[in-house]
């Protein structure tokens, strides 16, 4: 019986031993059990951890970039901001460099219009607001118009900013107008025309007030009689200077060039025979008295003077130049024009004869002369008022004394002087832009002594065209502000500082 105890204690206590062991098993089993996969989240062989860690980062295909069409870029020629479909955005912090610093810009440069002469006070557009623009995007001012030479490539020598209270106009304020050419599409150019109302007060239509802008061919033939038409671009350009308190020199009634050739034929026919002469002093008295009684009507006290007949003499002043107007109406063409003009011009309007090589004066070849000579004859009548040197310059001739010579000798004929389309030639390059500032410096020197002291009696001034790549002579820099719109050494020259 003990020993059946004993033997029973035994097996009763291995039993207690092995279901305990069971269970430590399955609890240690549940400890080290694998995690499982998920599919779909997880990638094959990849946890749910690794797969969460993987959902906080943004695939590579898919990182935010800045997309290479939107880094900052200048902006294409001939675009200004306006246009530009970025305008006003931020363009990034590009340092400026030394050559475009943000002050040398045209928005910077360009202030508004001072008064003076009544002429009203140009509000300036507000400076935009967003972060600074790239400065090598500073854009250039619209390309001329058609039928001009290109533009430039050359780099403006650097140019302090145009200063508050500089201006041409109000330099030669009691002295003499200054005004520059200007043609409808600166008015598209909002930079354009902030300067022209800053630097002048006097302004002359490049091409729009010629013949063949006015003329009317298909009108002509219908009605068998001369008929103009202004266009819309010549109005443009007369209401805005109207709007802005600007005078006008008219340009131009009788000339050779840009005067149609069937307006000399019958029937105003290109392939008409020329007409009579009593036809064509029909024609010309009907064009001069329409052209006149429009602009007094419309703008009346506006326009100060007009150039009657332009370039009537040949190139060296050897005689008349050979032109429709000379073969019907013989050299009294000029005469019978004044006297037309002077019929229907409103009292207080001059009358001028414009020319170019008006300087030239040398053996027999005698254009000066032959203008003297003309003034003379046209003040017999009180026909004319004063003689337009055109004035298209090179740093090399005419000499400065023998320009501000002839400006004397026209004036001792009792009559006024304008220098009408003023530019000077020079080469494209740091030494050319010197001799150009050191040429005007003597001319505008001595013309402003001889002013003031009575010697001459100049009335205008007007540099044709507002900036270089806006000239007829674009590549050989010519004017008194770079492509930029930024004074040049020679716009320094003219303001005598």
């Amino acid at each position: 019986m003990g020993k059946s105890k004993r033997t029973l204690g035994i097996i009763t206590l291995c039993f207690l031993l092995a279901f305990c062991g069971c269970a430590d098993k399955r609890e240690t089993g549940s400890e080290t059990r694998p995690e499982a996969s998920v599919t779909g989240e997880a990638g094959e062989g990849q946890n749910v951890s690794e797969a969460a860690a993987g959902a906080a980062q943004t695939p590579t295909g898919n990182a935010p970039q800045t997309p290479t069409g939107n880094a900052p870029q200048e902006l294409p020629t001939g675009v200004s901001p306006e246009q530009s479909p970025t305008a006003g955005e931020p363009t990034g912090t590009t340092e400026p460099t030394d050559a475009a610093e943000p002050t040398e810009t045209p928005e910077s440069t360009v202030t508004a219009a001072p008064t003076g002469n009544g002429k009203p006070t140009a509000t300036p557009k507000p400076a935009v607001t967003a972060a600074p623009q790239k400065p090598t995007a500073t854009p250039k001012p619209s390309r001329p118009t058609e039928g001009q030479k290109p533009t430039s490539t050359s780099t403006p020598i650097p140019t302090q900013s145009v200063k508050l209270g500089t201006s041409l106009y109000k330099r030669y304020e009691g002295y003499f107008y200054f005004g520059t050419c200007v043609n409808a599409s600166y008015l598209n150019n909002s930079k354009v025309t902030e300067l022209v109302l800053e630097q002048f007060n006097s302004i002359t239509c490049e091409n729009e007030m010629k013949p063949d802008a006015l003329l009317n061919q298909y009108q002509c033939q219908a009605q068998g009689k001369v008929v103009i038409t202004v266009p819309s671009n010549t109005k443009k350009i007369l209401d805005w200077a109207k709007k802005n308190g600007l005078k006008v020199r008219g340009h131009v009634l009788v000339w050779y060039s840009q005067t149609p050739d069937w307006f000399f034929r019958e029937g105003f026919r290109s392939n008409g025979a020329l007409v009579s002469r009593e036809e064509m002093l029909s024609r010309m008295e009907s064009y001069i008295k329409q052209v006149l009684n429009y602009c007094d009507t419309n703008y009346p006290g506006m326009f100060y003077a007009w150039d009657v007949v332009n370039e009537a003499f040949t190139d060296d002043g050897t005689g008349y130049r050979d032109c429709n107007w000379y073969k019907i109406l013989g050299e009294d063409y000029i005469t019978e024009a004044f006297r037309f003009a002077r019929k229907y011009a409103s009292a207080g309007t001059k009358l001028f004869y414009n020319d170019f090589n008006t300087y030239i004066n040398y053996s027999d070849k005698l254009k000066t002369t032959r203008i003297c000579n003309l003034v003379k004859e046209l003040k017999k009548e009180n026909l004319i008022d004063g003689v337009g040197m055109q004035a298209h310059l090179g740093v090399s001739y005419p000499s400065a004394d023998d320009f501000v010579r002839t400006v004397t000798t026209f004036s001792n004929l009792g009559v006024e002087v304008q220098i009408t389309e003023l530019d000077v030639m020079t080469t494209a390059n740091a030494s050319g832009w010197k001799q150009q500032a050191d040429y005007l410096d003597r001319i505008f020197s001595a013309l402003e002594k001889n002013d003031r002291t009575g010697v001459c009696n100049l009335t205008s001034v007007s540099v044709w065209g507002i900036a270089d790549n806006y000239s007829w002579r674009a590549e050989s820099t010519p004017l008194l502000f770079d492509d930029n719109l930024k004074p040049k050494a020679a716009y320094y020259s003219v303001l005598q500082q």
